[in-house]
């Protein structure tokens, strides 16, 4: 392969990232400050370098560059694009849906995604929704949680955004397992990978705004809280354990605690 090519496989990669990372730093809001969240963050200092860095990016590139996407863009047309990619990314769903033991849902996903694969042209209608087939949302990230991988400490990647070993491992397996990765064409892959980016983005506007409102000058934290909050919602699967102020505090808890997100 060319090396151009392993570049822009490269490109591709953090694109798949950015969007996964986007999702995640927006889809939660925090309850409030938790100490032992604040642990799990030792190299704070650099963490927020480039967290700034981050979110110049986003504030002065990607999200102005969403916001002419949505300008132009009509909503059923931005719905079929995001319903499209959705369906693309079941087939990795169904693969940790299996690996995490949880087969009825795997074979419910299955369905689904043959549903709208056939009958909703391609992904771009969710016809599924129809039959009572709820979309799920699992990742190899979540997998290795269930597997009993214990959360790392957390740190910012440049670009990509908050992640942890544990998810960032997770990341990598999910990149090759999404459909796009083989496609034969680079240009027109590496074209839909960024259409994918830019159209989620677009679909985070609102949240962002309510992010840059509710964080005021605590925006460092609050994204953080969101990030842990969300994987521990994903992992769990909308119903994560009540955590008591013993177990927050670090005093014993039983394997099932110490293994939260």
């Amino acid at each position: 392969m060319p090396r151009f090519k392993y570049l822009l496989l490269v490109a591709i990669a953090i694109s798949v990232i950015v969007d996964v990372g986007l999702a995640r730093l927006l889809a939660a809001e925090p309850t409030g400050l938790d100490t032992k969240r604040l642990n799990d963050d030792p190299y704070e200092r650099l963490n927020k370098k480039l967290f700034s860095f981050n979110d110049g990016l986003d504030r002065y590139l990607m999200k102005p560059t969403a916001k002419g996407y949505a300008a132009i863009t009509p909503n059923p047309v931005g719905r079929g694009i995001t319903n499209f990619f959705n369906n693309l990314g079941e087939p990795r769903v169904v693969l940790n849906d299996s690996l995490q033991g949880k087969l009825g849902q795997a074979v419910s996903d299955s369905v689904r995604f043959l549903l709208n694969s056939t009958l909703g042209i391609g992904g771009l209608f969710d016809v599924a929704k129809h039959f009572g087939l709820k979309r799920h949302n699992e990742d190899f990230g979540q997998t290795l949680a269930i597997w009993g991988v214990k959360r790392s400490s957390y740190f910012v990647i440049p670009v990509l955004g908050p992640s942890s070993v544990r998810d960032s491992i997770g990341e990598l397996v999910d990149f090759f397992t999404y459909p796009l990765v083989y496609y034969h064409d680079v240009g027109v892959s590496s074209g839909l990978y960024v259409l994918r980016l830019v159209n989620r983005r677009a679909n985070l506007l609102n949240a962002s705004d309510i992010l840059d409102e509710a964080a005021g000058d605590y925006r460092y934290e609050f994204v953080r809280e969101a990030y842990w909050q969300n994987r521990k919602n994903e992992i769990y699967d909308g119903n994560p354990p009540l955590e008591l102020p013993y177990m927050i505090e670090g005093e014993p808890a039983d394997s099932h605690t110490e293994n939260q997100p």
